[in-house]
């Protein structure tokens, strides 16, 4: 998810920050790689605003985004801008209050991954649910898939702000048994990631597919 000190800095207020709610922008003219992002903020924490930004340059190009059907793919608010009207951004201010203020919890629909890499996750997450301190106990599934991918940098940020050792004889067994079951399934370190980043992206794609629409010339995507 994070390619340089910036995006790790940004990264980590997301993880660890618990900010009240995460705004996500997406350009409507170009939705389906914004998606991405989307899909992976929503692994990390459920108080997100998505705002569709830029709808009058998607109109100009024929592009037709269904909001309310993009918010329930996502389970999540989406609010739709166009920066010279003023009513469409104090609708997504007040959805950002409503979102940080309320205590009812979204339920974001997550992406589905490989039937196998769905199965070791769960071996995992059962263990990491008992050694997270409770305000992160929500992170428990996002962890179990950054242990299996193994990036140094997240898992030193995710002991220190857990005040927690992934090498913990509990934990470490059981990220064995769920590499193991990986292997057996020709589930490499190699192919892991390409495996989560190919499900992500057909994830999106198809999201986009139901909710972008084209009218005349349009449909024929540049």
């Amino acid at each position: 998810m994070s390619n340089s000190q910036e995006e790790e800095i940004a990264r980590d207020y997301l993880c660890f920050g618990k900010p009240d709610t995460t705004v996500i922008i997406l350009d409507a003219t170009c939705i389906e790689k914004n998606l991405n992002l989307v899909f992976q903020t929503l692994e990390i924490t459920n108080k997100v605003v998505v705002c569709v930004n830029l709808l009058d340059e998607a109109r100009k190009k024929h592009i037709r985004i269904d909001l309310k059907k993009l918010s329930n793919f996502l389970g999540v608010p989406v609010v739709g801008t166009i920066a010279r009207k003023k009513k469409t951004l104090q609708h997504l201010l007040s959805t950002i209050v409503k979102v940080a203020s309320s205590p009812h919890i979204n339920k974001p629909n997550l992406v589905t991954y490989h039937p196998i890499i769905e199965d070791s996750l769960l071996m995992l997450e059962s263990t990491l649910q008992k050694h997270l301190p409770k305000e992160y106990a929500y992170l428990s599934r996002w962890t179990a898939l950054k242990l299996i991918d193994g990036e140094p940098s997240i898992l030193r940020s995710m002991e220190k702000h857990f005040s927690l050792s992934f090498s913990e004889e509990n934990i470490q067994n059981k990220l064995d048994e769920a590499k193991e079951l990986l292997s057996e399934n020709d589930i490499d370190e190699e192919n892991f990631r390409d495996k989560i980043v190919s499900s992500i992206v057909l994830t999106a794609e198809d999201v986009h597919n139901h909710v972008v629409s084209y009218e005349g010339l349009a449909r024929f995507k540049p």
